[in-house]
């Protein structure tokens, strides 16, 4: 339901979305646009320049507000599982 929100409201999201439609699209770029909804999916306030370095700040900010472990599943996805997560819906989408 977020990422409709998110759809619906934001038309820079929307054409990074439309791309996955595109035949031949390379995997760097695909991967780029993955991480930029990522990024807009988790609401990353600080503009972080990868998705590495926003798990590493929002890790570090929970850990910090909470003073004991944070819940894996409150982190956004590692670059490798993104990668996969694009990989697998790009090919569903072209097939």
């Amino acid at each position: 339901m977020k990422l409709v929100k998110l759809l619906l409201q934001n038309d820079s999201i929307r054409a990074l979305a439309l791309k996955f439609y595109e035949p031949d699209y390379l995997e760097d770029e695909l991967l780029q646009c993955s991480e930029t909804i990522t990024l807009a999916l988790y609401k990353d306030k600080e503009q972080s320049s990868s998705l590495g370095t926003f798990r590493y700040n929002l890790f570090s900010t929970n850990l910090a507000k909470a003073k004991k472990e944070t819940p894996l599943e409150c982190l956004s996805p590692t670059s490798l599982a993104l990668l996969q997560h694009c990989k697998r819906l790009y090919y569903q989408i072209q097939v």
